[in-house]
């Protein structure tokens, strides 16, 4: 072999074969399409851990109707506040209290309707003060 001949040998890289330019061509497009492949795999998997987490943190609708509420403290176990300022502060929410209205129509009418019946609010003034009534 001469010098002139290996010399030129030399020189030929990957570079200049077009087969050896199509053959990395298609890797890198071979290789991007799995990466993105890949990725789609990978956020899939995690949204699928995300619901099923979703899902199993919540209580079913059969669940909820099925549970039963805790039954009421009876006895030594009921604590009620019985003085004096217990038993006025009770008395005038049931005299505020409406209880001809049906609380599941309309809530506020029945817990302030009455309160509301005996203090009209005039209608000069935006606001009511049993301090300004006596004025």
């Amino acid at each position: 072999m001469t010098e002139q001949h290996s010399t030129s040998i030399s020189k030929l890289t990957m570079d200049d074969d077009p087969a050896s330019t199509q053959k990395i061509s298609k890797l890198k497009k071979r290789l991007k399409v799995t990466m993105c492949l890949a990725l789609f795999f990978l956020l899939a998997v995690v949204a699928l851990a995300i619901g099923i987490a979703v899902i199993e943190t919540f209580p079913s609708p059969s669940e909820l109707e099925a549970s039963t509420p805790s039954p009421l403290p009876i006895g030594n176990e009921l604590k009620m506040c019985t003085t004096p300022g217990c038993a006025k502060a009770a008395g005038n929410l049931l005299e505020a209290m409406d209880d001809t209205v049906d609380p599941c129509e309309d809530f506020y009418m029945f817990s302030c309707g009455n309160w509301l019946k005996k203090n009209i609010i005039p209608e000069d003034k935006s606001q009511y003060s049993p301090v300004l009534s006596t004025c």
